[in-house]
C-alpha cells in the first residue's frame, strides 16, 4: 500500500520530539531565564548565533524554535516561544558558568530567572541540614516536599535573592539522567509560565477605574427617566465603544493569562508531591497568592464581558422603546395623510363635476356656432320649436360625452 503524505505530516510529526528535556547529573547547577521580545525573537537568535561562535559551535538553522548546544560537562539550550525566549544551561558538579556564559547578555526583559542546585543526599530527605547555605540562610519560610516517590525533594522559598535569581535545591537519592531533567523541566516550567500569566495582574488591577465609571455611566444613563432617549442612547454608544477599547486592550493578555495558568497548575500537579512534616508543598506555597491573583484577571475579564452584554441589552431595549415610539408617530402621521387624502377626493370629485359644467358650457357653445353657420338661417332663430329641441339635445348629449370622457380618464389614473 502505497500513499502520498501531507505537505505538513513531517513538521507534524517532528513536534512530538520538538524542545526535548536535557538529561541532568549529580551534583549539578542548573540556570533557567526568561526573556520577553518584541521582535519575534530576532535579537535573541543573534544572541545564541554569538554564543555559539564564541563557543565554536554549529550555529542553529534559520526556521528552528529551539537549539542545543553540548559541550563536556556543560549544556545549553535556547528556545524561542510566542512572546519570550528562554534560555536553559545545566553543568554537571554545581560549577561556576564558563567565562563565556559569565559574561553572556541576553536581550530582552527578564520575567522570569531560576537557579537549580542538585545535590545528593547526605542524610534524610525531609531535614533541612543537607540545603545549601544559599537557601537555609535565609530568614523566610521555606517550602518542601518530595518528589519522584520520595527519591528526592524539592526546596525553595519562591523569592529572588540578591543576584535576581529564585533559588531551589533539589536532594536527589538516585534520581538523574532524563528523570532528574523532567524535574527540572517542570520547575523552570512552573516559574516560567507563572510569571508571564502574572503579567496580566497589574493590568487587571488598573482597569478597575475604568470598569467602575463605565459601570456608573451605563447605570445612570438607565435608571435616568427625565432625559431624552437620544442623549441616553448616545451615552450607551460611548460606553460600548470604551468596552470594546477595554476589551480589545485586554484580550490577548487575559488570554495567555488563562493558558499559562493552565500549564502552571498542569506542572505542579505532574510533581505529585509528598508532604514533609512541618513544611508547606511547592503548590500549597506558590498558588497562595498565584491564585487570587489569576481570580482578579479572571474577574476583570467576566466584568468587562459582562458590562459589554450589559451595555448591548440596555442599547437594544432603548432603540425598541424609540422604535416603539416612532411606530407611533408614524401611524398617527398616516392617519393624517389619510385623512388629508380623504378631503382631497372630495374636492376633486367637486371640482370635477364644476369641470363637467365648464367644459359642457363651452364646448355647447362651440358646437352650437358650428352647426348654425353650416345648417343655416332656420337654426339661428332659438326661438323656434326645433331650434330649441336640437340645443337642448345638443347640450344633454355635451354633457354625458365629457362626463363619460372624465370617468374614463379617471379610471385609466386609478392605481391598480
Amino acid at each position: 500500500m502505497q500513499a502520498h503524505d501531507h505537505p505538513m505530516r513531517a513538521s507534524l510529526m517532528a513536534e512530538t520530539h520538538a524542545r526535548p528535556t536535557l538529561a541532568a547529573n549529580v551534583p549539578s547547577r542548573a540556570r533557567h531565564e526568561a526573556l520577553l521580545h518584541d521582535d519575534g525573537g530576532r535579537a535573541s537568535r543573534a544572541a545564541l548565533i554569538g554564543l555559539c561562535e564564541a563557543l565554536g559551535t554549529a550555529p542553529p538553522a534559520d526556521t528552528t524554535d529551539h537549539h542545543i548546544v553540548r559541550l563536556p560537562g556543560l549544556t545549553v539550550k535556547w528556545e524561542r516561544h510566542g512572546e519570550f525566549a528562554s534560555w536553559t544551561v545545566i553543568a554537571d558538579g554545581g560549577t561556576a558558568l564558563p567565562e563565556a556564559l559569565a559574561g553572556f547578555t541576553l536581550p530582552g526583559d527578564r520575567i522570569s530567572a531560576v537557579e537549580i542546585d542538585v545535590v545528593p543526599v547526605t542524610g534524610p530527605l525531609d531535614r533541612l541540614s543537607a540545603i545549601c547555605p544559599l537557601v537555609a540562610s535565609r530568614d523566610v519560610e521555606l517550602a518542601g516536599s518530595l518528589v519522584c516517590s520520595g527519591k528526592a525533594a524539592i526546596w525553595t522559598d519562591l523569592g529572588a535573592g540578591a543576584d535576581g535569581l529564585v533559588h531551589y535545591v533539589i536532594q536527589s537519592d538516585g534520581v538523574t539522567g532524563d528523570r532528574l531533567g523532567r524535574l527540572l523541566r517542570r520547575i523552570f516550567e512552573i516559574e516560567t509560565y507563572r510569571m508571564a500569566a502574572l503579567l496580566a495582574f497589574p493590568l487587571a488591577r488598573d482597569l478597575r477605574g475604568d470598569l467602575d465609571r463605565l459601570d456608573r455611566e451605563v447605570r445612570t444613563a438607565m435608571e435616568d427617566v427625565t432625559t431624552d432617549e437620544a442623549t441616553v442612547l448616545d451615552t450607551l454608544t460611548r460606553a460600548a465603544r470604551d468596552a470594546e477599547q477595554l476589551a480589545t486592550r485586554t484580550d490577548f493578555r487575559f488570554g495567555a493569562a488563562r493558558a499559562y495558568r493552565a500549564i502552571v497548575e498542569k506542572r505542579l500537579s505532574e510533581l505529585e508531591e509528598i508532604r514533609v512534616e512541618g513544611h508547606q508543598r511547592l503548590v500549597t506555597f506558590l498558588t497562595r497568592r498565584f491564585n487570587p491573583a489569576m481570580e482578579t484577571v479572571a474577574a476583570c475579564s467576566r466584568r468587562i464581558e459582562s458590562l459589554s452584554d450589559r451595555i448591548e441589552r440596555a442599547s437594544a431595549l432603548l432603540r425598541t422603546r424609540v422604535d416603539l415610539e416612532r411606530s407611533t408617530q408614524n401611524q398617527a402621521l398616516l392617519s393624517s395623510m389619510n385623512e388629508r387624502a380623504r378631503l382631497q377626493l372630495r374636492l376633486q370629485e367637486a371640482v370635477e363635476g364644476f369641470s363637467v359644467v365648464a367644459i359642457s358650457y363651452y364646448t355647447f357653445a362651440l358646437l352650437q356656432k358650428v352647426l348654425h353657420g353650416l345648417a343655416g338661417p332656420a337654426l339661428h332663430d332659438t326661438n323656434s320649436h326645433l331650434g330649441g329641441w336640437i340645443d337642448a339635445g345638443l347640450a344633454i348629449g355635451v354633457v354625458l360625452v365629457v362626463s363619460a370622457g372624465l370617468g374614463l380618464s379617471r379610471k385609466r389614473l386609478r392605481p391598480k
